[in-house]
């Protein structure tokens, strides 16, 4: 992650971090933050205040151009699962040639097979606590907590072992 890098979201994963309490930090990080219009829209219907504190903070809205729907389209014919919301920030993520973060498992395995890099929220809870240190590990381990307690599905695996681990660590930047 750095001051050139965009990165291409879904509404999960906003939604991973609203219930996180913690949909501020990423911003603090030198790089751009992008969605799908229709993605934008997402968010918006299920939560607005959420999106309004996402375009307060940073996060650009990008319209989909006509080569681009079609793509779409083309896409959702072959991958039956992820929404039209989700084949857009994919789009995207293609034509921005940049990673999408998402932790939608069809979309993952969809990015996948496109060819389009992708990382989930635990990945970027990783980021926050271990590389920038924009969240000390007990807020980490707390963040995760609080996500699974509030339903959002992540894998318990590696949610349980990032909790273990930074439970351990003493607080502080």
């Amino acid at each position: 992650m750095g001051s050139h890098e965009v990165y291409v979201t879904d509404a999960c994963f906003w939604l991973d971090l609203d219930a996180g309490e913690i949909v501020p930090v990423p911003f603090q990080i030198n790089c751009k933050w992008t969605a799908p219009d229709v993605v934008v829209r997402e968010v918006n219907f299920q939560d607005p205040e959420l999106c309004d504190n996402l375009l307060e903070f940073g996060l650009s809205s990008v319209e989909l151009l006509g080569d681009q729907v079609r793509e779409v389209e083309e896409l959702i014919s072959i991958y039956s699962n992820p929404s039209f919301p989700d084949i857009s920030a994919l789009v995207i993520a293609k034509y921005l040639n940049c990673t999408i973060l998402t932790s939608d498992r069809d979309l993952r395995t969809a990015a996948d097979s496109e060819g389009v890099p992708v990382h989930g929220t635990i990945w970027l809870l990783d980021q926050l606590v271990e590389k920038f240190h924009y969240l000390a590990p007990q807020q980490g381990a707390r963040a995760i907590k609080t996500m699974l307690e509030k339903g959002r599905r992540l894998p318990e695996k590696e949610c349980e072992k990032r909790i273990r681990k930074w439970r351990k660590k003493k607080s502080g930047r």
